[in-house]
């Protein structure tokens, strides 16, 4: 008797797909960075100088690729991702910046730096701070508190 096969082209077809998906990666945006001013401002970065405002015409799409070349290229030297951070969540501020939503910061294992640790006031951007509430403890006592009472009585400024 004759043995008869069944050919399954699913398979075929799944692993055709799959090839041709990872040969055609998306387009990067117009506004995308290059790869010479991602080594760039990768340069900058762990020379610990100031980064120059980004060109007029990017984009956030743009940004977000420049975000993920940037990322790659840090990788060798700041490790792995280890974590993300929000920024400009709030809609009052991402109007002073002329944007519609939250940005999305890469952290990585060399970024998270020791308590007390020093920072330079010259390092890679300008800083500005989007503080909902900025407390300063003033005693250690805050450790040992139970109460929002005991907490407060530790503040040194809100």
């Amino acid at each position: 008797m004759r043995q008869r096969r069944r050919l399954s082209f699913v398979p075929i077809m799944g692993a055709a797909l799959l090839a041709a998906c990872a040969s055609t990666a998306p387009p990067e945006p117009a506004s995308c960075p290059g790869d010479a001013a991602v080594a760039a401002q990768a340069q900058r970065y762990q020379a610990l100088t100031l980064q120059p405002p980004p060109d007029a015409a990017m984009t956030l799409a743009g940004a977000g690729c420049g975000q993920r070349k940037l990322v790659a290229a840090l990788a060798a030297s700041h490790g792995p991702v280890v974590g993300y951070k929000a920024g400009l969540t709030n809609p009052v501020v991402q109007k002073r910046f002329n944007i519609d939503t939250p940005l999305l910061g890469t952290l990585t294992k060399n970024m998270m730096l020791a308590d007390n640790a020093v920072v330079p006031v010259s390092y890679a951007a300008k800083p500005i701070m989007e503080a909902d509430l900025v407390v300063e403890v003033g005693s250690s006592n805050v450790h040992q508190a139970t109460t929002p009472e005991q907490a407060m009585a530790s503040m040194r400024a809100i």
